[in-house]
Parts: C-alpha cells; sequence; structure tokens
C-alpha cells in the first residue's frame, strides 16, 4: 500500500497517482482513497507486476482550495525480499531539458498572473455585488414607504451595478475552472465539478450568479417600489456566493476548518459591506443625487443622508475586518517571523498596511468631513476622499488575490 502525507487536505477526485517502471510502462495506481486516520494523507494499491530497478511516482494533487501541485518519487526497487529504497522527492521530471524546464516556468508563471487576475476580479465583483444590496437595504431605505424619486432613481441604478458586477462573478469563476483545469488536464471536467469541494464551490458562482442577475433585472425594471422579493433573492444569493468562496479557500483546507471557514466568511461579509458599499455610493449614490430632480430637497442633504447611513455600518465592518483578520492570520502563520520570512506572510503584511491606510482615510473622513457635509466644498471633498479609499481598496483585493493563489508557509 502507498500513503502521501501533505501540508494541506487533499482532494482525491483532484488526484491521480502513476508509476513509471523500470521497463518505462505507466501504470495508475488504484484505490487512491482517503485515509481515515489522516485527513492530510492519501492511499493507494500497489500495482503488481513491479520489475526490480529504477521506479518513480508520478503524482498530482489538489486542496480543496483549487491549488493544484504535482512531483516526482524516484526509488529503487529490488525483490523480492529488500524494501523499497526512497531516493528523492522532486517537482521536476527527471529527463526534463533546461528548454522545457524554462517553458514549464513561463507557462506557471502566467497560468499563475492569470489565476490572480481571476481571483482579483471574483473579488471586486462579490464586493460590488454585495454592495448594490447593502445600498438598497442600508443606505437608501426608508421606512415610511412614501414615493421618493432620488430612491427610485438610485435603486434602478444600484440593480444596473448588481447584474454587471454578477456577470463578473461569472466571468471570474470560469476564468478560475480554465485555470485549474489546465492544471489537471488529467481530471475530467465531470470530476472536477461534482466530485470535488472546489470544483462543486465554483459550479455554485457560475450558476448562482444568474439568480442574481435575474432579481437585479426585476429591481432595475420596476425601481424602488416595487419587487422588494427580488431584492431580498439578490441578499440571499449573494451569501450562497460568499460561503461558496470561503469553501473554495484556503480556510477549507485548514486544520481548524470548522473556525476558519465561518472566520472567512465573515471577513469577506464585513469587508464587501464596507468597501463595496462605498463603492455604489461614488458610482451610484452621488450622480443619482445630482440627477434627481427635485428642488426641495438639497444635494448635500442627500448626500449627508447616505453617509450618515453608511457611516456607523462602515465602522462595524471595519472592526470585523481587522478581528476576523487577525484571527486567520494566527491560523495561518506559525510564528511572528512567518510575515517577514515566508512569501505568504510578506503579501499579508503588505495588506496589514493598506489596511491601517485604509482605515486611516475612512477615520479621516468620518472625524472631519462627515460634520461638514452641509457644504458643497464639503461633498467634493468626501468624493475625492473616497475616491482615494476605493483606490487603496483595490490594491487591498489585489494583495488578498495573491494571498489567496499562494501556498501557506
Amino acid at each position: 500500500m502507498l500513503r502521501f502525507v501533505f501540508s494541506e487536505v487533499p482532494e482525491v477526485a483532484l488526484s491521480r497517482f502513476r508509476f513509471v517502471t523500470a521497463m518505462g510502462d505507466t501504470i495508475a495506481v488504484a484505490g487512491l482513497r482517503a485515509d481515515p486516520a489522516d485527513s492530510h494523507a492519501l492511499l493507494g494499491d500497489i500495482p503488481s507486476g513491479l520489475s526490480n530497478g529504477a521506479q518513480r511516482i508520478l503524482w498530482a494533487v489538489a486542496a480543496s482550495d483549487g491549488h493544484a501541485t504535482h512531483g516526482v518519487v524516484e526509488f529503487t526497487l529490488a525483490l523480492p525480499f529488500a524494501p523499497a529504497v526512497l531516493m528523492r522527492d522532486t517537482t521536476t521530471h527527471p529527463d526534463t531539458t533546461s528548454a522545457e524546464s524554462a517553458d514549464d516556468t513561463s507557462m506557471a508563471f502566467g497560468g499563475a498572473i492569470a489565476g490572480i487576475v481571476g481571483r482579483w476580479l471574483g473579488f471586486i465583483s462579490l464586493f460590488l455585488l454585495v454592495g448594490a444590496v447593502t445600498f438598497r437595504f442600508v443606505v437608501i431605505r426608508d421606512s415610511s414607504g412614501k414615493p421618493d424619486v432620488f430612491r427610485e432613481i438610485a435603486s434602478v441604478n444600484a440593480a444596473t451595478l448588481g447584474i454587471i458586477a454578477s456577470a463578473g462573478v461569472i466571468l471570474a469563476a470560469a476564468l478560475k475552472l480554465a485555470r485549474e483545469s489546465s492544471d489537471m488536464p488529467d481530471v475530467s471536467m465531470r470530476a472536477m465539478m461534482l466530485g470535488s469541494l472546489f470544483g462543486f464551490t465554483l459550479l455554485v458562482q457560475i450558476v448562482v450568479p444568474v439568480v442574481t442577475v435575474i432579481a437585479f433585472w426585476s429591481a432595475h425594471r420596476d425601481g424602488a417600489s416595487e419587487h422588494r422579493h427580488a431584492w431580498t433573492a439578490a441578499l440571499i444569493a449573494a451569501a450562497v456566493i460568499i460561503i461558496s468562496m470561503s469553501l473554495g479557500s484556503h480556510a477549507s483546507s485548514s486544520n481548524h476548518a470548522w473556525l476558519a471557514v465561518p472566520t472567512d466568511v465573515a471577513h469577506i461579509v464585513a469587508g464587501s459591506m464596507w468597501l463595496g458599499t462605498l463603492a455604489v455610493i461614488v458610482l451610484v449614490g452621488f450622480p443619482s443625487a445630482l440627477k434627481t430632480p427635485d428642488s426641495r430637497v438639497p444635494v448635500t442633504s442627500r448626500v449627508a443622508a447616505m453617509v450618515n447611513s453608511f457611516s456607523p455600518m462602515a465602522l462595524t465592518c471595519g472592526g470585523v475586518v481587522v478581528a476576523t483578520g487577525v484571527t486567520a492570520s494566527f491560523m495561518r502563520l506559525h510564528a511572528v517571523n512567518d510575515l517577514w520570512t515566508t512569501n505568504y506572510g510578506s503579501w499579508l503584511f503588505r495588506k496589514l498596511i493598506f489596511v491601517m491606510l485604509l482605515f486611516a482615510i475612512g477615520a479621516w473622513n468620518w472625524k472631519r468631513i462627515r460634520p461638514h457635509l452641509d457644504k458643497e466644498t464639503a461633498v467634493a471633498s468626501l468624493g475625492r476622499s473616497a475616491v482615494w479609499e476605493l483606490s487603496l481598496g483595490i490594491v487591498v483585493l489585489g494583495t488578498t488575490a495573491i494571498l489567496v493563489a499562494l501556498e501557506l508557509p
């Protein structure tokens, strides 16, 4: 029996093991299964008919976060009594030429960039999707039930942005699926999508956003006064997408998945409600306030009302982002010096710096600009400051995409 142990929990459906015998024959390892005694280990049956001499096992696995890795185990077999002697484990084929190695490196680098871009697009799209829903239910909510022109215009425009964001989520999931399937050519699309947690989460991220597109289209067609249920459907679908992203991330392959996954969900929810809603306020709220043909309510009053509704939520979400981020860091880093001695830790350290800058700008807006929103100059200053905050937010999401693509230390 073969037993391989990995640093993360491998997906059986995404794993392939093959013997290359001394005679040059390739034999697939049968009976591949999870080790009931250790979730990090895979078991397989040793094929019969092996002859003495140098042997190789070509292996390729992926964890539930979709990260594929492969390698070669070389050993010499002496039958019938001498045990197998392990020589080395390497991630490159021993017959690979330098030119082929260069090609593989180039392809790996290009694939990594494509994976990061896909995840970055996914985060931005998800944040805008959640932001559109939060904008509708929190920022421009109206408990009076009276018709309001500004609210109608802002709701329709938010629904339009929600449709675009939903399409972005679908595109990002498709890019991730194409990227990972190219890393696992021996795994069928059916096995990946239906036989692994990672593939199933991508399936969810492709199918469920269709629901949000329909819901947003319904809200766009009928405005804010009708189809509250459409917005509720978009809210539920957004929650499902967030959970699927957490189940397809580092959190699900952690030894403490029972804590890591809820922490990751809370981190994404809080971050998207904070930055996503801010983005919708800038992209939808401000322009809608300017375009509303209602001279009875000044533009500054509409902007102040949005900011005053948003600020308490943003402060709460910011605290949750920090708390869940620190918790996740403790679970994924073995020591403090991992922040500067490992690739993952160094990118996490960069993210922390950008998040601190985000807090600084947010604190400035809340302390110095928000109290003076009755003045048009203050509204202009808030707009410029919000653009800087969103720019930093995009950088934070970029570093997050890199972190998700990196192996844990």
